[in-house]
């Protein structure tokens, strides 16, 4: 029996690598996949096969020319043998894979075997969904000599990559659609390849085509059926795109026209050299009342996905009071919660500001939770029976939801309750739904493990249903709470592999995760769009606005933005 061969292929031949994780220092939420949105990041380059390599390096320099989709990949192909050449279909996706320890290929006669640690998979659309723990990928590569020249004649379809290798060659993108009421945009966040020609052509074509099959459930589109390209082309003229769609877009009403619209313009400037857009039927401009020809994020600022403004606050509890914090300090909030007459513990409030939830200890109950008006003369709602509750999150239609002993309830103003069902994830202890009403974080201790994961909400027959589970992120773990910062942005307050409990920004939809430090034992965390991030700690509420954390309302507790 011939002896195995053993090639350890360093990360560095691989293009991977491993950064250190920050404990402390400036906070960057919303950082997207290297690459930034934009056309401006590096291409590698890769090399084709050379003369006498031998079948380990075959395989390891058709991995490394898994990076670069210039020309079809032509260099990768330039790996295979010519039938094989033909066949391969880099298109089905990609295997992220981990090579922290080294990349292991071993030959066993015309095979070079690869096992390691999987980190993800990349659908054939973009969507990227991290591996459960501990997930292993086994596969093997078959070899043969042509013309003297050792070439690959047997490889699965789809690509093999890093997170390194991810990052550095792919961009995130967003295919903007509608909730259920159309009154906010849902991004349908996918990563495509940077050095990909026709990238805004394949993301208007995809809006065009529909959802994922993941968000479909939960989100509407205003594209008529049957609106195509016209020309399968999206040209940028300076960094404005045109759009030029067939006729079916006119079947839409005025109204339809507007969001169809939004949705078109949020989806192509989530590149980000691209800021304006122009719409086109038969060479003319999409009919739009009170609009111009030339289109812009601030022409749909209504169906923002993130819906707070600048006028929007953070609210803290300090000793019986719920307290607004504005630039002057804080201040009470009118009406009973800011009054000092009740023991408030968890708080939300609507994204309006106008009404707030919070659990209140009374005696002889296990928890009670109230709803009030934050107006003056306001009184309370109670709502008993409700459990230990855990988390209180508003959605954008005003409901409460409550997470309270691996339940989930939503009361309405009224302080009617309906039970939430959550399909596929057991023991939820918190959720925190987003502002577009659409999604939701829900954290689950299943297993005596806190992880976090995406789920989508849809209505039936009036009820709530959470549905199809996706973990965000598989390096973190211990999850004591988290929040969203803005529609595409999470924030968790967890542990890495080194154990070390901090602040974690991570990428919905991508593998990318940051640290933004913390201070210790840290109960509690608040996020809003260009805001700074809260924590709850013993003494008490700390800010980090991208320079630092400092203690903002000393023995301050329970910090919330609006949701």
């Amino acid at each position: 029996m011939k002896r195995s061969a053993l090639v350890i292929v360093s990360a560095a031949l691989f293009l991977a690598g491993c950064a250190s994780v920050p404990t402390s220092g400036q906070v960057n939420l919303g950082a997207n996949v290297t690459g930034g949105n934009s056309f401006d990041a590096v291409v590698p380059v890769v090399r084709p096969p050379r003369v006498g390599d031998s079948p380990v390096e075959i395989v390891s320099g058709f991995l490394q020319a898994n990076v670069s989709a210039s020309d079809d990949y032509a260099v990768a192909r330039a790996y295979l043998a010519p039938e094989v050449t033909e066949t391969w279909n880099p298109a089905t996706g990609a295997t992220i894979i981990d090579d922290s320890n080294g990349l292991q290929l071993v030959r066993r006669g015309s095979r070079v075997l690869l096992s390691e640690p999987q980190v993800g998979q990349l659908s054939s659309v973009g969507t990227y969904v991290p591996s459960q723990g501990n997930t292993q990928l086994d596969t093997d590569f078959t070899v043969r000599q042509v013309d003297g020249q050792w070439r690959i004649d047997g490889v699965r379809d789809g690509l093999l990559l890093t997170p390194a290798t991810l990052n550095r060659v792919y961009t995130s993108a967003e295919r903007y659609f509608l909730n259920v009421d159309e009154s906010r945009l849902v991004p349908d966040r996918i990563l495509v390849p940077i050095d990909r020609r026709g990238l805004l052509t394949s993301l208007v074509r995809g809006l065009l085509t529909g959802p994922s099959a993941w968000l479909a459930p939960a989100v509407r589109t205003a594209v008529p059926r049957g609106t195509k390209l016209d020309i399968d082309a999206v040209p940028v003229e300076g960094a404005t795109a045109v759009v030029a769609l067939t006729q079916q877009a006119l079947a839409a009403s005025d109204s339809e026209r507007r969001v169809l619209a939004a949705q078109i313009v949020w989806t192509v400037t989530s590149i980000e050299t691209v800021t304006a857009v122009r719409i086109t039927v038969n060479g003319q401009p999409l009919p739009l009342a009170g609009l111009g020809d030339v289109l812009s994020r601030k022409d749909f600022a209504g169906v923002d996905p993130d819906v707070l403004t600048a006028k929007s606050s953070a609210f803290v509890v300090v000793g019986k009071r719920l307290n607004q914090v504005t630039t002057a300090g804080i201040a009470p909030v009118a009406g009973v919660f800011g009054e000092g007459s009740l023991q408030l513990g968890r708080i939300a409030v609507d994204l309006a500001q106008s009404r707030a939830g919070s659990t209140v200890s009374v005696p002889g109950a296990q928890s009670t939770i109230y709803l009030a008006d934050l107006k003056s003369a306001s009184q309370v709602t109670p709502v008993a029976g409700q459990g230990a509750a855990l988390s209180l999150s508003y959605s954008l239609a005003g409901d409460l939801w409550v997470a309270s002993q691996g339940t989930v309830r939503v009361i309405k103003a009224s302080g009617k309750v309906s039970l939430v069902r959550v399909n596929g994830l057991a023991a939820p202890v918190l959720v925190r739904v987003a502002r577009d009403g659409a999604r939701a974080l829900v954290i689950s201790a299943s297993g005596g493990q806190r992880q976090v994961y995406l789920m989508r909400i849809v209505r039936s027959g009036g009820q709530y249903q959470l549905e199809s589970p996706r973990l965000i992120q598989n390096s973190l773990a211990s999850i004591v709470d988290c929040a969203w910062n803005d529609a595409n942005t999470a924030v968790v307050i967890g542990s890495s592999r080194t154990g070390v409990t901090q602040v974690y920004s991570i990428g919905v939809g991508t593998p990318d995760v940051s640290a933004a430090g913390g201070v210790a034992s840290m109960s509690a965390i608040a996020a809003a769009p260009g805001s700074a991030l809260l924590v709850e700690a013993p003494s008490g509420v700390w800010e980090n606005s991208g320079l630092g954390w400092r203690l903002s309302v000393v023995r301050g507790k329970s910090p919330v933005y609006p949701g």
